[in-house]
């Protein structure tokens, strides 16, 4: 097939470098280039885990861990870490126990004052949680270089431009600012917040919600630790805190 896909971050890239490697033939597009400072797939680490309430998004986890072990076997290099995650809040540690448990993936329970064994100086606040060994951190850069490089040695081309519409015919086509129209078999849309104003044509309504996220660094924590992530529920009248390790970095 002819395939066009819309967005070189982590979703795109992906798919790209995977049609590709299936013997497809594949145009990228992407206006900024690989890896550029707009992508929300920039920087060197991004967080990844099994654990979940929902038990579809346990399964879809543990498919996204073997895909990943396997592009390693493919790249023979390292692209992500495994350092655990301890999940605590007041509402979902019953519902995440209970999923893990009927999907089979191991976890412990942990007391409320027991916190700090697993996260090293977070205190106990009388709220329990869930320990889950298979977690970690992608390392980001690396990865979108390990499947632009598989993208490019299976044939792919990667062009500069932007997109302005995906129009559903009969051969589904991508029309970009300067006039150039891409026609084909498939087109992939994977253009972050870009997305949305592609998608009327085709039908598909999508509505994004823009939210705060305030970056924060925790002190007193070696760089070299193996410190697992961590989610931290909201408490009243305080946010909800994610945390992940960035190596060399802390």
């Amino acid at each position: 097939m002819r395939c066009t896909v819309v967005g070189a971050g982590a979703w795109g890239l992906s798919a790209a470098a995977e049609l590709s490697a299936r013997g497809h033939r594949v145009t990228l597009v992407e206006r900024h280039g690989i890896g550029n400072a707009l992508s929300s797939s920039r920087g060197p680490t991004r967080s990844w885990r099994l654990a979940d309430p929902d038990p579809l998004k346990i399964r879809l986890s543990l498919r996204a861990r073997d895909a990943m072990q396997r592009l390693e076997r493919q790249t023979e290099a390292t692209l992500h870490l495994r350092r655990g995650l301890l999940w605590r809040d007041t509402e979902s540690p019953a519902r995440l126990a209970a999923a893990l448990r009927a999907s089979g993936v191991p976890f412990t329970e942990v007391e409320a004052a027991d916190v700090g064994r697993f996260f090293p100086g977070l205190a106990g606040d009388g709220r329990g949680a869930v320990f889950q060994a298979d977690a970690g951190v992608v390392l980001a850069k690396a990865y979108l270089a390990a499947q632009a490089e598989r993208f490019r040695a299976h044939g792919g081309r990667l062009l500069a431009g932007e997109v302005v519409a995906v129009e559903a015919t009969r051969q589904p086509g991508v029309r970009l600012a300067d006039g150039t129209m891409l026609t084909g078999d498939a087109v992939v849309v994977a253009a972050g917040p870009g997305t949305g104003p592609l998608l009327p044509s085709l039908g598909v309504p999508l509505t994004l919600r823009p939210y705060l996220e305030q970056v924060v660094h925790y002190a007193g924590i070696e760089s070299s630790a193996r410190v697992p992530g961590l989610i931290d529920g909201p408490v009243p009248d305080g946010p909800a805190v994610y945390a992940m390790h960035t190596r060399s970095v802390g």
